[in-house]
């Protein structure tokens, strides 16, 4: 702590934060920038690499939100693996309601008396109880 505490801080203490002058610094940037990559599955017998779109990923986000809004105190969980698609909403969504999200542990992760929750529905339903989550997506088979 400071032993001498100015009693008069500068609310606004660099009134000039942008040190560049110029107030477009790079006219030339993509508006809609690639978030991420994505490697389909080759299905067709091709597997190929998309890239996908900032603005589709947060229209994605914004749509599940407005369609299924958090309430105060949900959890949501972020099971799904960062190789599959479902993932980026899993994750993304519930950070941008400002939600809690919890992590499960990855398969094969050293976690001692921890069932793997990604494979065993059982284990999912108690690591989803113990973590207090009210939010879980899931892929209908």
């Amino acid at each position: 702590p400071n032993p001498n505490p100015n009693p008069n801080p500068n609310p606004n203490p660099n009134p000039n934060p942008n040190p560049n002058p110029n107030p477009n610094p790079n006219p030339n940037r993509n508006p809609n920038p690639i978030l991420y990559l994505l490697s389909t599955s080759g299905s067709t017998g091709d597997p190929k690499v998309v890239a996908c779109p900032a603005a589709g990923t947060l229209n994605r986000c914004l749509w599940q939100l407005e369609e299924f809004p958090f309430n105060d105190g949900e959890v949501a969980v972020a099971r799904t693996s960062l190789a599959f698609v479902d993932c980026i909403a899993e994750v993304f969504a519930p950070l941008l309601a400002g939600a809690a999200l919890a992590v499960l542990a990855p398969p094969g992760a050293a976690v001692t008396g921890w069932r793997s929750p990604w494979r065993d529905p059982e284990a999912l339903l108690g690591a989803c109880a113990l973590l207090a989550v009210s939010r879980l997506v899931v892929t209908p088979t």
